[in-house]
């Protein structure tokens, strides 16, 4: 007993010196936003490119929003609905682009926290762009 006790005492250990138990993982490129575009530019969906990647999807689509706002990619019309797109749109004008749970607030049930988060960081990017247009 003492002795898986010593196992796993070691496991903490070389855990808090960043070692983990996929080596798959460590082979994976060490840039997620790298890694996460060159991904979409492939054509790959968040579901997909989060089962690349052994993310959840509200992960990558979160790395994707922050990437997105920064100016590292554009937004993709299949994302979702022209429509769905358009209705987070225009809640994100009259609510504000600094809070999600107003906009959320805003918008029929169905509509989820990802999608606002896509649609806020693109119009995010948009009115920086303005700012500094001027």
């Amino acid at each position: 007993m003492r002795d898986v006790g010593k196992e796993i005492l070691a496991l903490f250990t070389r855990f808090e010196k960043g070692e983990r138990a996929s080596k798959e993982w460590r082979a994976k490129a060490s840039n997620a936003s790298a890694e996460t575009l060159d991904l979409l530019r492939q054509g790959h969906s968040f579901e997909q490119i989060a089962q690349i990647r052994g993310r959840k999807v509200a992960s990558v689509i979160a790395l994707v929003a922050d990437l997105l706002e920064k100016g590292e990619t554009e937004f993709e019309e299949t994302w979702m609905t022209q429509e769905r797109h358009q209705q987070v749109r225009e809640a994100c004008t009259r609510v504000g682009l600094e809070w999600m749970k107003p906009i959320k607030e805003a918008l029929p049930e169905e509509v989820s926290y990802d999608e606002i988060r896509l649609v806020l960081a693109e119009m995010r990017k948009e009115a920086k762009a303005g700012r500094r247009g001027r």
